[in-house]
C-alpha cells in the first residue's frame, strides 16, 4: 500500500459498500 493517500478514498468506499451489500 505505497498510494495510500490516493486509494484511501476508494477503500473506504469499497468497505463500505461492501458492508452495505453484506459482502
Amino acid at each position: 500500500m505505497r498510494d495510500t493517500g490516493r486509494i484511501a478514498p476508494v477503500v473506504s468506499v469499497f468497505n463500505r459498500g461492501n458492508s452495505f451489500r453484506g459482502g
